[in-house]
């Protein structure tokens, strides 16, 4: 039984031998790791039979970057014509009427516009129309006669009129239903000169004029100075017309209004299509029809009722000769101004 277990040296002391070392290091190492299984087996049941408890979670906020501030500015809308440019309206157009850009440009037009339907059919008198737009005066200085470029015929001398606009008189030009009927459409631009070979020719009062035709499609005309009132039932309004009305460029984004040209006046019953007409215009130009419903939606200024009973007023002669006796005053007075 020695010899199996035990050997001895040669002093006679007995030793154990290597295999039995090395079979009792493999029985500990065996023990230990039975033990810790047994042990790792009691903390997984443990958490699996632990009673339930409630989950507490606390997001990390994440941080948002802050938003980029724009660095660019833009740019200026410019004001020297000279930098504008011209160019034909639509597709197979040839004539001398023209698109301006950029179409910022247009944005002073279009507020002396607005300040002509508000003064010649939407009830407001010229000084409260130029109050209500922010002009510092009325943008109007009318001439009798002025050269105007054609749009197929080049310029001509064309006779001019205007709306009966005066500071102290309110107008309307509206349909049965007492809303404004006067509309404007954008027919084209065009540089106040003519280029033959290698000269040109400055022949305008302004450097660059626009031309819009105005669509009369109204049942009555009603006007109103202080206490004196009168009415009619326009001659339009078994056929409307349209006459073209006149702008022209004063410099530093303003626009005057000229007055419209006395020929040629169209008949509307002679078009097919007006409404389509004027939406094709506009669009090709990049502009809205301009009537009062977009003086109210561009400019925040509603249409000014007329007064009650306008429909069956009747009209006093000495009122009436009171308001023709001072639109008449101011014409001349317009005439001549400077």
């Amino acid at each position: 039984m020695d010899d199996n277990f035990f050997y001895r040296d040669l002093a006679g002391k007995r030793h154990l031998r290597s295999y039995l070392k090395a079979s009792i290091l493999i029985v500990i190492f065996m023990a230990l790791a039975l033990a810790w299984g047994f042990w790792d087996r009691a903390q997984r049941m443990a958490v699996v039979n632990a009673p339930a408890r409630p989950v507490v979670w606390e997001p990390t906020p994440t941080p948002i970057p802050p938003t980029a501030t724009p660095t660019a500015t833009p740019e200026p809308c410019p004001t020297n014509p000279s930098d504008w440019e011209f160019f034909h309206p639509y597709p197979g157009y040839e004539g001398n009427l023209h698109k301006i850009g950029p179409a910022c440009v247009y944005e002073g037009l279009e507020r002396t516009a607005a300040w002509v339907l508000l003064a010649s059919s939407m009830g407001y008198s010229g000084d409260e129309a130029a109050e209500a737009l922010g002009f510092a005066e009325m943008p109007f200085k009318p001439v009798r006669t002025m050269q105007i470029m054609t749009d197929y015929k080049g310029p001509m001398d064309m006779g001019m009129s205007y709306p009966p606009l005066n500071p102290a008189i309110r107008i309307w030009f509206v349909d049965d239903n007492g809303k404004p009927s006067l509309s404007f459409t954008l027919r084209g631009c065009f540089r106040a000169r003519s280029i033959v070979g290698l000269q040109v020719d400055e022949w305008g009062l302004y450097p660059v004029m626009c031309v819009v035709s105005g669509d009369y499609d109204n049942s009555y005309f009603g006007a109103e100075m202080g206490d004196h009132r009168g009415t009619e039932n326009s001659n339009n309004a078994a056929d409307p017309v349209r006459v073209f009305f006149v702008f022209g460029y004063s410099g530093s984004g303003l626009w005057n209004f000229i007055g419209y040209q006395g020929q040629p006046i169209v008949r509307l019953s002679e078009m097919q299509d007006q409404q389509g007409d004027r939406k094709f215009m506009s669009d090709s130009h990049g502009v809205s029809v301009w009537d009062a419903a977009w003086v109210e939606s561009a400019f925040g200024v509603a249409p000014r009722p007329m007064f009650d009973g306008w429909q069956t007023y009747v009209n006093n002669e000495s009122d009436k000769a009171a308001i023709t006796k001072a639109a008449k005053d101011f014409r001349e007075r317009a005439y001549d101004s400077p």
